[in-house]
C-alpha cells in the first residue's frame, strides 16, 4: 500500500494482479475515494443506512459508521438466478437438484418462518 496524506492506495503491482482491469475505475476512486465507496455501497441492501461513510483516526479506519448490513442477505439479492447449490443424489439414478440463490433464499425463509413461529428465531430477513 502507498500512503498519501491520510489515505492509502494500492501499489501498481497490486493493481496488475487485481481482477479489475478498467483503469477508469481506479481514476474515479482516486478522485474521491470516500464518494467512490459510498456509491458502490448504495447498491447493497442495508438494514440500516450508515450515518457517516468514513472516519480515520490514525491508525484506525472505520467505514459506514452506524450502518447495519447482512452480507448473506446481499448475496441472495444480487445473485438471484445463479446456481447456489448443486445436490448430487445417491443413488445416482435420481436426478441432481440445482437451487438458484432465489430458490435457496425461499427455502431458508420457509425454515426461518417456521422457527420464528415456534419462538426460536427473533431476527430474520424473511417475513411471514
Amino acid at each position: 500500500m502507498i500512503k498519501k496524506g491520510d489515505l492509502y492506495y494500492p501499489t501498481k503491482e497490486f493493481q496488475k494482479r487485481a481482477c479489475l482491469k478498467d483503469k477508469k475505475v481506479y481514476e474515479r476512486a482516486a478522485e474521491d475515494p470516500i464518494k467512490f465507496w459510498e456509491e458502490l455501497a448504495k447498491d447493497l441492501v442495508w438494514q440500516k443506512k450508515w450515518e457517516k461513510a468514513f472516519e480515520h483516526n490514525p491508525p484506525y479506519f472505520k467505514w459506514f459508521l452506524g450502518g447495519k448490513i447482512n452480507i448473506t442477505e446481499n448475496i441472495f439479492h444480487k445473485l438471484n438466478d445463479k446456481p447456489a447449490l448443486i445436490w448430487e443424489p445417491e443413488p445416482i439414478a435420481e436426478k441432481p437438484r440445482i437451487l438458484t440463490y432465489r430458490e435457496l433464499f425461499r427455502e431458508v425463509c420457509q425454515c426461518a418462518i417456521f422457527l420464528k413461529k415456534l419462538g426460536n428465531l427473533s431476527n430474520s430477513p424473511c417475513s411471514d
